[in-house]
C-alpha cells in the first residue's frame, strides 16, 4: 500500500507542476491576443444589437466610463461591473448613433469624402480617427458623439447636402420609423439654399436616458420608444425592465445592472470553453516538449524505491509551504513557492530529454506516449485542482488511515 501512495504523490505532484507551467502560458497567450477582452465585447454586442457586432455596443464600449478601465497600454478592458455598464448605457447616446449612421457615407463613401477633403486642417484629425476606427463607420461615429462639440465638428465634416438628402429619401421610401425625424432635422439644417451640417448633426442629438430621467418618467418611456425605433433587439429589453421597475429610475437602473450581470455569466461559459481548447493544445505542446510521460513517471517511481523518497520529500515540502503561504489547501501555491520544472529536474524526476525519462524506440514509446497524452489531458483540470489532491495525498500519508473500529478489530 505504502509504494502505490508514494508512486501516487509523485505522478500528482508532476501533474501538478506541469498544470502550473501550462496555466502560466496561457495567461501569457490570453493576455498578449486579449482573449478576455475580446470575449466581453462580443458578449455585450449580443447583448446589445443581437449579433457578434452592432453600433450600440460600439458606442458604449467607446464612452469614457468604459475605455478608463482598460490599462495604459491597453485600448480594450478586459472586466466591466454592473454597475458602471448601467451608468454607461444610461449615458449612451442610443438612438443618436443609430440615427446619424443612416444619414452617414458607407465605408467607402466616408473613403472618398476624406480624400474630397485634402485642403481642409480638419480632415486629418477624421482620418486619425477613421484610422483608430478601423475603417468602421458605427466605431466612429460611437467615439465622436461622446466627444462633444468637437465630434460633431467632425461629424459634419463627413457629411455632404446631395447625398444626404438622397439617403433620407431612400430612407423614406423604404417607411424607415426614423426618416421623419430625418427629414425635419434636415430641413432645419437647410431652411434656404445653404446647407449646415452641423446643425443637422445637432438636431439629431437627442438628450441621454439618464438626462430624460431628471425630466420626469414620461420622458424616458418617449426616450425608449426613440431607441426602439433605432434598434429594436435593445430597445424591447430596456422597455421590458422600465415596466418592471415599475418607471422607477432606480429600480430601472438596477434592472440593467442584474441583466448584464446575468449575461456575464454566460460571457464566463464561453470565456472558459474557448480557454479550455486552447489550454489542450498547449498542454500537449508542453507535455511533448519537456517529455513528461505519466507512464513512465509512474514505471520508473515504482522501480525506484531511493527516488520514490526524493520525490516524496519533494511533494510533501511543496504541499506544507502551499498550505502556509495560502491559508488553505483548496488553492494552488502562491508565485514565491509554486514549484517549477527545474525543481523537478533537480530532483531526479524522470522528465526531460533524458536516458531516464524517454524510454528509446523499444515498444514500451507506445506506453510512453500515451502517457503524455493523459499528463496533457489531466492538466486542464488545473493547477488548483491537482495541488489540492496533493496536499490530500501527503497529508494522508502523514496521518495514515483511520483506525478500525473496535469491533472490526476483535473479529
Amino acid at each position: 500500500m505504502q509504494p502505490i501512495l508514494e508512486v501516487a504523490i509523485g505522478l500528482v505532484f508532476v501533474i501538478a507542476v506541469t498544470s502550473a507551467i501550462v496555466s502560466g502560458t496561457m495567461e501569457l497567450f490570453s493576455a498578449a491576443r486579449g482573449l478576455r477582452a475580446r470575449t466581453l465585447e462580443l458578449g455585450i454586442a449580443r447583448m446589445l444589437d443581437g449579433q457578434d457586432r452592432g453600433v450600440i455596443s460600439a458606442s458604449v464600449l467607446k464612452h469614457p466610463l468604459i475605455t478608463s478601465l482598460a490599462k495604459a497600454d491597453k485600448k480594450r478592458p478586459s472586466y466591466i461591473d454592473g454597475v458602471t455598464f448601467a451608468a454607461t448605457l444610461l449615458d449612451t447616446a442610443v438612438a443618436d448613433v443609430s440615427r446619424l449612421l443612416k444619414v452617414l457615407p458607407d465605408k467607402a463613401g466616408i473613403d472618398q469624402r476624406l480624400t474630397s477633403l485634402a485642403d481642409d486642417p480638419l480632415a486629418e484629425d477624421v482620418r486619425h480617427r477613421w484610422k483608430d476606427a478601423k475603417s468602421d463607420p458605427a466605431s466612429l461615429v460611437a467615439g465622436l458623439v461622446h466627444e462633444g462639440n468637437s465630434g460633431t465638428d467632425l461629424l459634419a465634416l463627413l457629411l455632404d447636402d446631395a447625398a444626404v438628402d438622397a439617403r433620407i429619401t431612400a430612407l423614406e421610401s423604404a417607411k424607415d420609423p426614423d426618416a421623419p425625424t430625418l427629414r425635419t432635422a434636415y430641413q432645419e439644417a437647410k431652411p434656404g439654399p445653404t446647407f449646415t451640417a452641423r446643425v443637422l448633426v445637432e438636431r439629431l442629438s437627442t438628450p441621454r436616458l439618464i438626462e430624460r430621467a431628471q425630466e420626469g418618467t414620461a420622458n424616458v418611456t418617449a426616450a425608449l420608444d426613440e431607441v426602439t425605433n433605432a434598434s429594436p433587439h435593445v430597445g424591447r429589453i430596456l422597455n421590458q425592465l422600465w415596466n418592471s421597475a415599475g418607471h422607477e429610475v432606480d429600480s430601472f437602473r438596477h434592472g440593467i445592472e442584474d441583466w448584464f450581470d446575468r449575461e456575464m455569466e454566460r460571457v464566463s461559459g464561453w470565456y472558459a470553453r474557448q480557454t479550455q481548447a486552447i489550454m489542450l493544445c498547449v498542454a500537449v505542446v508542453i507535455a511533448v516538449s519537456l517529455n513528461i510521460s505519466g507512464v513512465t513517471v509512474a514505471r520508473v517511481l515504482w522501480n525506484d524505491p531511493t527516488l520514490r523518497q526524493v520525490a516524496v520529500a519533494t511533494a510533501t515540502q511543496s504541499s506544507t509551504q502551499s498550505s502556509t503561504s495560502s491559508g488553505t489547501t483548496a488553492s494552488a501555491t502562491t508565485p514565491e513557492n509554486q514549484p517549477t520544472y527545474t525543481d523537478l529536474k533537480n530532483s531526479s524526476f524522470p522528465v526531460g530529454w533524458t536516458s531516464t525519462a524517454w524510454p528509446g524506440w523499444e515498444w514500451y514509446l507506445v506506453l510512453h506516449l500515451l502517457g503524455i497524452v493523459l499528463v496533457a489531458v489531466a492538466t486542464s483540470l488545473g493547477a488548483p485542482f491537482w495541488f489540492n489532491v496533493l496536499n490530500k495525498l501527503t497529508n494522508f500519508r502523514t496521518t495514515g488511515p483511520p483506525p478500525a473500529p473496535a469491533a472490526a478489530q476483535r473479529t
